[in-house]
């Protein structure tokens, strides 16, 4: 990951290694603008190519019948800002009486914290942290749940937000993300400051207002379709290899 720092060792690295490495390359490719950017303030003279991740594109699966979940699904480290997610949830411990508040991951840190807050909180199950579980299992967490919210700053393009679109799962997240553009563009999620205060705001709304659910699931079908098909990126990136010389490395 190249991305700009403030690091005084950063300079000299970039000059005798990371820019010739760029130079040399005969294809770069950024997942985002922002990565694009910082890529050009290594070494002005590459020209970075944007290529996003991707996944499978599909009917939406159903809403109706889904457990009453709140899904945090994510590493239990601070760029991932679990203690976010449950001060969120106290937040609306009585606004939203019968829903539950889950986190699924592993620690990495913020654990013994998340914990005792959890404690803390007196909502008993209602809001609880069931540690790391399989991939089957997350992938039916997060089609069974209400809402996926991330509370995550500065991260790129986060693969369980492409994640919960492709399961019409609604999402509620950040404008520091790599990908808070897009969402905004095709009305994918709700952006917030990432405050606890505009998280629990945009949770509350999405699960109470009339058609938040069902605009937010077709924006994010839309935003897959027209820009994270898989298939269209793969013939994307072929495109890209196809270039390269026969001999080349």
């Amino acid at each position: 990951m190249i991305d700009a720092s403030s690091n005084p060792l950063a300079e000299p690295l970039d000059r005798f290694a990371t820019r010739p490495i760029l130079r040399g390359a005969l294809s770069v490719l950024a997942l985002t603008d922002r990565e694009m950017a910082d890529i050009a303030e290594v070494d002005r003279s590459v020209r970075p190519r944007k290529i996003a991740n991707g996944v499978r594109v599909g009917d939406l699966p159903a809403y109706a019948g889904r457990d009453d979940i709140v899904l945090f699904l994510a590493r239990l480290h601070v760029r991932k800002r679990p203690m976010a997610f449950v001060e969120m949830a106290r937040m609306l411990k009585d606004r939203l009486p019968t829903t539950k508040f889950v986190l699924v991951g592993p620690d990495e840190g913020e654990g013994p914290a998340v914990s005792n807050a959890i404690q803390a909180s007196g909502m008993g199950n209602r809001l609880e942290w069931i540690g790391a579980v399989s991939p089957q299992k997350t992938s039916a967490l997060m089609a069974s749940a209400r809402a996926y919210v991330l509370p995550s700053f500065n991260e790129v393009f986060p693969m369980t937000i492409l994640e919960a679109l492709q399961s019409g799962t609604p999402v509620v997240t950040t404008e520091s993300l790599g990908i808070a553009a897009e969402c905004r563009a095709f009305g994918a999620a709700r952006v917030t400051d990432g405050s606890p205060k505009q998280l629990a705001e945009s949770t509350f709304e999405l699960l109470t207002t009339d058609g938040q659910v069902d605009s937010l699931r077709d924006g994010g079908l839309n935003y897959v379709r027209a820009l994270l098909d898989i298939d269209l990126i793969a013939k994307e990136l072929e495109g890209i290899y196809a270039m390269i010389e026969p001999g080349q490395p």
